[in-house]
């Protein structure tokens, strides 16, 4: 809660975490390639808008990234960023 508005609010249930979304994964001699698709109705770009335009929030990305590396190698036990720069905020 917030002092300037005391009333708390609680969700219904837990949204989708981006980790359980990734939509493909093509294990490309090039280098692994993943994919998620996002439509306006999903919670983690319906209310994010600049200028009209739907856009991913910078946070989405990152733990997009962070869920394709664990799926890319699960063996691997510390997965991390370190020093993440948006150079062009949209």
């Amino acid at each position: 809660t917030y002092p300037f508005a005391p009333t708390r609010h609680w969700a219904d249930a837990a949204p989708k975490q981006p980790s359980d979304s990734l939509d493909a994964f093509d294990a490309d001699p090039a280098g692994p390639r993943f994919r998620r698709l996002f439509r306006a109705a999903d919670p983690l770009v319906a209310d994010h808008r600049i200028r009209g335009q739907l856009v991913v929030p910078g946070a989405v990305y990152l733990e997009l990234l962070l869920a394709a590396a664990r799926r890319w190698r699960p063996e691997s036990r510390a997965v991390g960023l370190r020093g993440v720069l948006f150079l062009h905020p949209f």
